[in-house]
């Protein structure tokens, strides 16, 4: 799922914590260990959190189709 977000969208995967974690709230981490499903986290943006509301149009271009083409991928 990752290569194929990175694919499209050209961003690179956060760094983790070097406990082999990433960073943040770890809803991912939930998903996938706990509920035993696919995840996939698309953080948007390339300045400081929140993301300005200039940036919205940009980014949603960048990642319309993301979830569309990993499902496809994952048939």
């Amino acid at each position: 799922m990752y290569d194929i977000a990175k694919k499209i969208t050209g961003y690179s995967k956060a760094p983790d914590s070097g406990s082999g974690k990433s960073w943040g709230g770890q809803y991912r981490e939930y998903v996938m260990d706990l509920l035993n499903k696919p995840s996939i986290t698309i953080e948007i943006g390339s300045s400081v959190a929140p993301c300005p509301h200039w940036q919205y149009e940009i980014e949603f271009q960048k990642n319309r189709y993301v979830v569309v083409r990993i499902a496809n991928a994952l048939k």
